[in-house]
């Protein structure tokens, strides 16, 4: 199940093949995280893409910068 924590639900083509979007006219950064239910049962706490956490969070443990991909 996907969970769009940031931008459009629907990407644009050619777009999000890693998470972060892949096409230059998309708006920058857009971040989406693919979660099981497991991980969506968790507490926040213990939940480390839970959708409180803040976009830069979510970009350092991925190992990407804004304006760059891994």
């Amino acid at each position: 199940m996907a969970v769009f924590l940031f931008g459009d639900p629907v990407p644009p083509p050619g777009a999000w093949p890693l998470g972060l979007a892949k096409n230059p006219a998309a708006p920058a950064p857009i971040v989406f995280r693919l979660l099981d239910d497991e991980r969506l049962a968790e507490p926040a706490a213990n939940n480390p893409a839970h959708p409180v956490e803040t976009m830069h969070g979510l970009l350092d443990r991925a190992g990407v910068a804004p304006g760059r991909s891994r």
